[in-house]
């Protein structure tokens, strides 16, 4: 039996022990640190298991989206790369006309506008007058002048239109026997020989092969380039196939033979070079600086073999005789004067004014003739040198009658 007197004490703890838990619990409470949250630190959102699915949703579906972007971009480039390797593949084994600067020959012969005939021929002859044994025209010539040769040629007008180009006339054949082997005629009217030889030289290639057609002129694929007086020609085969490179060759001989170099009253450099002993791929035309010096602009040059060594004939058309005695002088004041070279007594040659230079052992020759200002260049043989000077003289005056 409990003590009454214990009982009611125990009672009073308890109570005074509630009284004190619950006071704590109040002073807890109430203190600002606690009830509410600083405005540095906020209290944390409170996660319910609904706001929990639902952000978990929202990563979901943006990695989904971050995925299926790196997915197509990768397929699309994939796909980019594939294509490009097939174009590279397939593209090896089509003819592309565009390395030659002209359009694809398999337009349709009558895809260009109607022309007048006298648009559409060459020194007055028809195109179809050059078609060989072997071939025929495929439809009428086309003809292009400077405002619609873009429309032809492929990236390559203003190398023509530079040049002094006035009009390109154009006609294609096809083989009797086969027509599907074809080729095409491209005449281009430069207005001057030059400069149908500075776009002649200028697409020559490395590789070329020598034609003799013309003096200037090279083949390769079946197709064949030259020069001729002021036309320059293209003759573009579909293929390599050795009956079509045959009416090719027959073809620019035709042209060759119908159309004359040389109009009456025209002069050309080209014609001034004489043909004996020419190697026809080392003609070239120097526009500034020939040989070191600032006054030689447009200076035709090419190498002859000349008693077994290779000797160099230049000439530049001046516009009149006192330029031209002029430049020579100074060409050869340069050389010894400027360059230390031994002068070469030459007064008792037959060539007059031949003024000479010896440059560490080759030879330098130099004269005028009326307004043309020529010359031997670095020669190694003095006597080969006086030789192609003195051929040099002699075609120059044959071709100034």
């Amino acid at each position: 039996m409990v003590n009454p007197i214990w009982e009611s004490s125990l009672s009073n703890h308890r109570i005074f022990n509630s009284a004190q838990a619950s006071q704590r619990k109040r002073n807890f409470l109430h203190q600002p640190s606690l009830r509410k949250p600083c405005q540095d630190h906020p209290a944390p959102k409170k996660l319910t298991l609904r706001s929990f699915i639902s952000m978990a949703s929202k990563l979901r579906q943006k990695k989904i989206r971050i995925s299926a972007r790196e997915t197509t971009v990768s397929i699309a480039i994939l796909l980019l790369m594939a294509a490009v390797a097939g174009a590279v593949y397939l593209k090896q084994f089509r003819y592309d006309s565009a390395l030659f600067g002209v359009m694809d020959l398999k337009e349709s012969a009558t895809s260009g506008p109607e022309q007048s005939s006298n648009e559409t021929t060459i020194a007055g002859v028809a195109p179809s007058q050059f078609a060989p044994p072997s071939a025929e025209p495929m439809g009428p010539p086309e003809s292009f002048d400077r405002e619609s040769l873009s429309d032809k040629i492929d990236g390559k007008a203003e190398l023509y239109l530079e040049a002094g180009f006035e009009r390109l006339v154009s006609q294609r054949y096809a083989l009797k026997t086969n027509p599907d082997k074809w080729f095409e005629l491209y005449v281009y009217n430069m207005g001057k020989p030059m400069n149908a030889f500075a776009v002649f030289s200028n697409q020559r290639r490395s590789d070329a092969q020598a034609s003799d057609v013309t003096a200037f002129a090279y083949g390769g694929g079946g197709s064949l380039f030259f020069a001729h007086g002021k036309y320059y020609v293209e003759a573009i085969a579909s293929d390599a196939d050795s009956e079509l490179a045959s009416a090719v060759v027959e073809s620019a001989r035709g042209l060759v033979r119908l159309v004359p170099a040389k109009a009456q009253g025209e002069s050309s450099e080209l014609a001034l070079l004489p043909e004996e002993g020419m190697l026809s791929s080392s003609v070239n035309l120097m526009l500034t600086d020939a040989y070191g010096y600032d006054k030689f602009t447009q200076v035709l040059a090419a190498d002859y073999l000349i008693d077994g060594t290779t000797t160099t004939a230049f000439l530049t058309i001046r516009k009149s005789a006192e330029e031209a005695a002029e430049l020579a002088a100074g060409y050869h004041s340069m050389l010894v004067d400027g360059m230390g070279a031994d002068n070469i007594d030459l007064t008792s040659s037959s060539i007059s004014g031949l003024k000479g230079a010896d440059m560490l052992g080759d030879t330098e020759l130099v004269f005028s003739e009326g307004s043309v200002t020529a010359g031997i260049h670095t020669a190694k043989n003095r006597e080969a040198a006086e030789k192609l000077a003195q051929r040099l003289l002699e075609s120059i005056r044959e071709n100034e009658k």
